[in-house]
């Protein structure tokens, strides 16, 4: 496939996987005690309709493109490494609308995340021989792992600091991205949160105990180290 074709088909599959993690989260049951009614959950995809979604689907559908174009046109990555960043990109999309709406991680977007980089790896290593499969399972399990300890740490530190839907997510992002990529994009995110604390403190529209939701950063995060250093 030449280069344009590529592009155009990375942009009409991450379409597509955007509706299907909306879905997958849409259909999971939650129980009360996670602040959360059931009924709500038909709420996200009802006001997809509304104008005010449709302008935020139009953002996520030019960021597609820049994304893609970025990935394939300037960074010459292969059409499955930008695959691999594109799923995530859509994953972390609606996990933010979930994160912002209701504060919670959805459960079946983080298994059809791992799903599907399940099947990007066997392409990956059927497509690419000189690529080893035990060095991605093992760079896979050391980021997930460093991610997940470094989550129960700060957890068990501070319960309010981050919670297990966090936890699962920065572990789920490791072994998506890896060692190297996923540190880069946290701790792009990390510094977007420190900078919007900073800010909002002394605006004083936050306070040293106001909680802010982490996947939003981390997608940020994402956004600006795909596009800045083609991760």
């Amino acid at each position: 496939m030449d280069m344009i074709t590529q592009v155009i088909g990375l942009i009409i599959l991450s379409v597509g996987l955007c509706f299907l993690f909306l879905y997958v989260s849409k259909t999971e049951k939650y129980d009360e005690n996670e602040k959360y009614v059931e009924d709500k959950m038909n709420q996200i995809i009802t006001k997809i309709t509304d104008s005010f979604d449709i302008k935020l689907l139009s953002v996520k559908f030019c960021l597609d493109i820049v994304v893609a174009c970025m990935l394939l046109l300037f960074y010459q990555n292969t059409f499955l490494d930008s695959l691999n960043t594109m799923v995530l990109v859509n994953a972390l999309f609606v996990i933010t609308l979930y994160d912002l709406k209701y504060h919670i991680i959805p459960n079946r977007a983080l298994i059809t995340l791992l799903g599907i980089k399940v099947i990007v790896v066997l392409l990956t290593i059927f497509t690419a021989k000189e690529i080893s499969a035990l060095f991605i399972l093992i760079d896979m399990l050391i980021a997930g792992l460093a991610f997940l300890l470094i989550g129960v740490v700060c957890r068990f530190m501070n319960k309010n600091a981050i919670g297990m839907g966090d936890v699962k997510l920065l572990s789920v992002i490791g072994i998506i991205l890896g060692v190297n990529d996923s540190f880069h994009m946290v701790i792009t995110g990390m510094v977007c949160i420190f900078f919007v604390s900073v800010i909002g403190l002394f605006l004083k529209k936050l306070t040293r105990d106001s909680e802010l939701p982490l996947a939003p950063f981390i997608f940020v995060g994402l956004i600006i180290s795909a596009i800045s250093m083609g991760v």
